[in-house]
């Protein structure tokens, strides 16, 4: 379980990634955080408009992503043929 200053320290860095997320316009992948720690950072993004957080992968792969809004994870980017390969160049 999460006490309560565990939980302010854990809702300050998440407000930090979104801050460099809306800065930068990067996506940010947050590794190796335990179930109760990606869910108060996803209750700390939630009110903000400028970052989607989500989470992926499975078991002890699941990692925290916070994104720009509208920005498609990897899952959901298009695959790569030839003729967006050529409209490329």
């Amino acid at each position: 379980m999460i006490d309560e200053e565990q939980c302010k320290s854990l809702e300050e860095a998440a407000n930090r990634l979104a801050q460099y997320v809306e800065q930068t316009g990067r996506k940010v992948r947050v590794l190796g955080a335990a179930p109760p720690t990606r869910k108060v950072m996803h209750t700390a993004l939630n009110d903000r408009d400028s970052v989607e957080n989500t989470s992926e992968g499975f078991g002890m792969f699941r990692h925290l992503i916070v994104q720009p809004v509208g920005e498609k994870s990897e899952e959901e980017a298009p695959e790569a043929t030839e003729e967006t390969e050529q409209e490329e160049v």
